[in-house]
């Protein structure tokens, strides 16, 4: 076993580590919610959601020990806070800013005859933006749209892309 492996394994065996590992979906959405929010983009999967939340969770324990758990609720709470101290206009100004670009890149697939990559464009990122549909809505979405694309009419792709989204 080489010495970075030893170490992985000491490191696994901590107290911290299981209990990070032991850690449910629901433990971590806070965690994957912060990072999204930080500008950093989250899988679109659930079980890898998970992973991405668990992942940040390690690292935070491998940095500073048992007190990880402190440390990642205080980032969290204060990510909470800031979004409650926000103004809503400006929360809305950024989702609208997101949209215009989500519609923009898929648009351009569009133009470039890519119809079914213009519309799973269009779902990741209104998924992974400032206010994300839940994974139920974007399912639905994607079925209407890739439906639509399989007409093979950009116009009726483009009309998908501005009313349903």
């Amino acid at each position: 076993m080489s010495t970075e492996t030893a170490c992985v394994a000491a490191f696994l065996a901590t107290a911290a580590a299981q209990e990070i590992l032991a850690l449910k979906p629901s433990d971590t959405d806070g965690v994957v919610e912060m990072r999204r929010q930080r500008g950093e983009r989250p899988p679109t999967l659930p079980a890898e959601r998970h992973a991405w939340g668990l992942t940040y969770c390690l690292m935070v324990a491998a940095e500073r020990g048992s007190s990880w758990r402190s440390i990642v609720a205080t980032e969290v709470i204060s990510y909470a806070l800031d979004l409650l101290l926000q103004d809503p206009a400006s929360l809305k100004s950024d989702v609208d800013a997101h949209l215009a670009k989500a519609r923009a890149r898929a648009n351009a697939l569009v133009d470039g005859g890519d119809l079914d990559g213009a519309v799973s464009s269009l779902i990741n990122d209104v998924c992974a933006g400032p206010a994300p549909l839940s994974r139920n809505k974007a399912v639905v979405l994607e079925i209407i749209g890739k439906k639509t694309a399989q007409i093979g009419d950009a116009e009726a792709v483009r009309k998908f892309i501005e009313v349903f989204v």
